[in-house]
């Protein structure tokens, strides 16, 4: 049998382009006939396009070149994957702070900073004040008390302003000259703050409030109002019935029907994507259905440019069976991103629930693409199903459609391959401060909160807890295989169906092991510390989680990189700046800023960039597990007569 290697070279060429860029890197470490696969351009370029088109590294590989790019693309994932971060950072102590694209905005006693952590960019400081221009009274004292930051976009920052009266304005400015920031907007009144949020663009913003009403059987219900503001000249072109345009810079109100999702993040998703608004629930209905066989996602979507309730397209997307078995709803977490490969929008939910009504809880993330011509068509429910015959117009039904074997991933497949020993067991509802999944890494990542004693006393501490999967062998060098001659093969789109279980599960990895410089990174002062669990607030995107933990609205901004060819950069030691010094535990002072005061309080730990590994330190079978002493408080928690049994299989298995 011929080997791989004595192919020839366009054979070999067009067989890579069905690969994923992991294959490809694999094949090149391999064996030194495969060495070239890296070292041709044409190859990585037409990889980056198939695999990655809507990355970073694809953008930026002009200028560091196809192959550079290819391999940070593969280091990033695999660090994902492994839940092993390139670097952990403290970014200094804030008011609040919001991150997206990664800039992160951080809310000071008297400016907000904007800082690109992984781009080229100085950071920019703007004083509050500066931003208030010709809004606020001439006499008001304006610090982080009076703003609230939503949102950061194309150097677009969007805040709420609430004067001396109890009215609160929504204002957007463009902060690229942090000297003379440039109001966009004119000042929004705001008749209501509740569950506001935040969408937006270089060129259009869009705000919504659940302030809407809608009526049903005299009972009333409340609905999302969204609105549209243009930014920096921008128009919106509204199309009317009879055919005119009309140029506008702010849209009339767009009421979301039917949408019962209440909670973003939760029950509700909002994104703008390719020229479209999209919101997306989780909720059926307002009210419980009695008898119902079918759940569903709720979608809407109207065109960014021609925003209004005609525009708008509503659409129900397959999400499971009741059979399935009922759902603890307070795990719930639902999100929209976008695919790195073939940039289709994403809605990933999180979810725990009972199989088939058991008494073990399973959660998992399930990913959907985001379709509205996949629209399902619902009935009353099945013909030999006794509850059919029920009467009741909420009912729902729907056959189960084909799913690709990627839309679900069930924690308890790492879990079986993890030993219970290992102190990974699944965090209590009331641990677990965030949750998310990405996607491209096929990755699990979750913060949660644990009882430590590393500063002599007990304390909430949080760790970095994380599982993945991997294919177990690419089914997609596979496909079209049996065609003969010219006939053509499978397209690129359909290569990802896979087996169910074609894939190998990652064991849960808990990071940092125990007590370190990266545990104290990311928690938060002795003096900060009280008998009450910090608040969490959290972000993550494709390269990085930056959280902010806080008690009683003052706390430390952390960032955890995966991305060890981006370096958190563009940011300054911050204790001058955000001075904030607690004085004692249990008690949260306000921002100080007296440099006299400061001589007697406990110095702020400057930010930190502590890394862990380097790239290349990646271990290609990142499934490997070894022993660690740090499990023996966990084993300890055991008790009864099963403490024993640890302490032997520990001193089988332990390796120190």
């Amino acid at each position: 049998m011929r080997s791989l290697d004595a192919l020839p070279f366009d054979v070999l060429f067009g067989v890579s382009l069905y690969l994923d860029i992991e294959d490809i890197v694999n094949l090149h470490n391999s064996c030194r006939q495969l060495r070239f696969l890296l070292g041709e351009e044409t190859l990585c370029r037409r990889l980056l396009e198939n695999r990655a088109r809507r990355t970073r590294e694809a953008r930026e590989a002009r200028k560091s070149g196809y192959q550079a790019a290819i391999r940070r693309l593969y280091r990033r994932r695999k660090a994902v994957a492994a839940g092993i971060p390139a670097s952990v950072a403290s970014l200094g102590y804030a008011a609040d702070v919001i991150y997206s694209d990664g800039v992160a905005c951080i809310l000071g006693e008297s400016y907000v900073q904007v800082v690109d952590l992984h781009g080229s960019k100085e950071p920019r400081r703007i004083p509050i004040v500066s931003l208030l221009s010709g809004v606020a009274e001439p006499d008001r004292h304006c610090d982080y008390e009076c703003v609230r930051l939503l949102s950061c976009c194309a150097d677009v920052l969007v805040f709420t302003y609430e004067d001396d009266n109890g009215h609160c304005w929504l204002l957007a400015a463009d902060v690229s000259n942090p000297a003379q920031p440039q109001r966009v907007i004119e000042p929004e009144l705001l008749r209501s703050t509740h569950k506001l949020f935040v969408e937006q663009t270089g060129q259009y913003l869009f705000y919504g409030t659940r302030t809407g009403v809608w009526i049903s059987s005299g009972q009333r219900y409340r609905e999302w109002m969204v609105h549209g503001i243009a930014l920096n000249g921008h128009k919106f072109m509204i199309e009317r019935k009879d055919g005119a345009v009309e140029e506008a810079s702010r849209t009339e109100p767009i009421q979301l029907h039917n949408f019962a999702g209440s909670d973003v993040g939760s029950t509700a998703a909002f994104k703008i994507h390719e020229g479209f608004f999209y919101a997306v629930t989780n909720c059926d209905a307002f009210d419980v259905i009695e008898v119902d066989f079918t759940s569903v996602y709720q979608c809407v979507r109207f065109p960014v440019v021609n925003p209004q309730e005609d525009t708008c397209e509503y659409a129900r997307l397959y999400r499971r069976q009741h059979a399935e078995g009922p759902v603890n709803d307070g795990w719930n977490s639902l999100r929209l991103d976008v695919d790195e490969r073939t940039n289709m929008l994403l809605l990933i939910e999180g979810r725990a629930e009972w199989p088939m009504a058991g008494d073990s809880l399973s959660r998992g993330f399930y990913t959907h693409e985001v379709d509205f011509e996949r629209n399902v068509e619902l009935g009353k429910g099945p013909a030999d199903d006794a509850f059919s015959k029920i009467p009741d117009e909420e009912t729902k039904y729907c056959s189960t459609p084909e799913l690709p074997p990627w839309h679900a991933h069930v924690e308890a497949y790492n879990l079986a391959e993890t030993p219970r020993s290992a102190g990974t067991a699944v965090p209590s509802l009331s641990r677990s401060k965030y949750r998310a999944y990405n996607f491209a890494s096929m990755a699990c990542l979750e913060l949660f909160e644990k009882q430590c004693n590393c500063r002599g006393f007990n304390s909430h501490c949080l760790q970095l807890r994380s599982y993945s999967r991997r294919p177990l062998v690419s089914a997609r060098s596979c496909v079209g295989a049996v065609q003969k001659g010219k006939q053509k093969v499978d397209d690129l789109s359909d290569l990802d169906h896979t087996g169910a279980h074609d894939y190998q599960y990652s064991k849960v990895s808990i990071w940092p092991k125990g007590p370190g410089e990266e545990h104290h990174i990311m928690n938060l002062p002795a003096e900060m510390q009280g008998t009450a669990s910090p608040g969490i607030k959290a972000w993550m995107d494709e390269r990085s989680i930056v959280y902010f933990i806080h008690v009683n609205g003052i706390g430390k901004v952390v960032c955890i990189n995966f991305d060890g060819d981006s370096p958190i950069t563009g940011y300054q030691d911050q204790s001058q700046h955000l001075p904030f010094h607690p004085r004692k535990r249990g008690y949260s002072p306000r921002l100080q800023s007296d440099p006299e005061e400061l001589r007697y309080l406990s110095p702020s730990p400057p930010p930190f960039d502590h890394p862990v590994f380097e790239p290349h330190e990646i271990k290609e079978d990142f499934f490997a597990a070894t022993w660690d002493l740090d499990d023996i408080p966990d084993m300890c928690e055991v008790g009864g007569g099963e403490l024993e049994e640890w302490f032997d299989l520990l001193k089988q298995n332990c390796r120190v």
